[in-house]
This record gives structure tokens, C-alpha cells and sequence, in this order.
């Protein structure tokens, strides 16, 4: 084989196979890095996702509030029509 394809090829090597590696740590550095992401998202939609229920809670307990204060005027406003027809 000629000498210039030999080392034509073992230069490739000696390029390509440190590339190769570089790729491969560069990727598994990267994947680790958003799997990390990830968790910390996660954890902020489930604290966001709390925080919605609580709403949502007080939300009802305010609607079943103001139906009780309305219905509690009313009984007011027929009591004082009791009183003024008295």
C-alpha cells in the first residue's frame, strides 16, 4: 500500500477518533444538563399545579359565601318589612 495512504488514514484516525469521543462526553454532558432541567420544571409545574387547586378551592368556597350573604340580605329586607308594616 503507498506510504501516503497509510498515513492519510492514521491521520483520519487520529482525528476522527478523538471527534468521536468528544461527541459522545459532549451529548451524555447534555442529556444529564436537561434531565436536571427537567426535574427542576417538573417540581415547579407540581408547586404551580398546588397553587391552582387552592384557587380553584377558594373560588367555590367564595361562590357558596355570596350566596349565603345574598340570601342573608334578603331575610333582612323582609324583616324590616315586617317591622315597618307593624
Amino acid at each position: 500500500m503507498n506510504p501516503a495512504i497509510v498515513t492519510a488514514i492514521i491521520s483520519g484516525l487520529f482525528v476522527a477518533i478523538p471527534t468521536i469521543i468528544s461527541v459522545i462526553v459532549t451529548s451524555n454532558t447534555r442529556d444529564a444538563v436537561m434531565e436536571e432541567r427537567l426535574k427542576f420544571l417538573s417540581g415547579k409545574i407540581d408547586s404551580l399545579d398546588a397553587k391552582v387547586m387552592k384557587h380553584n378551592q377558594l373560588v367555590e368556597r367564595m361562590a357558596v359565601a355570596e350566596n349565603g350573604i345574598k340570601t342573608a340580605f334578603k331575610q333582612l329586607d323582609e324583616l324590616k318589612e315586617r317591622i315597618k308594616d307593624e
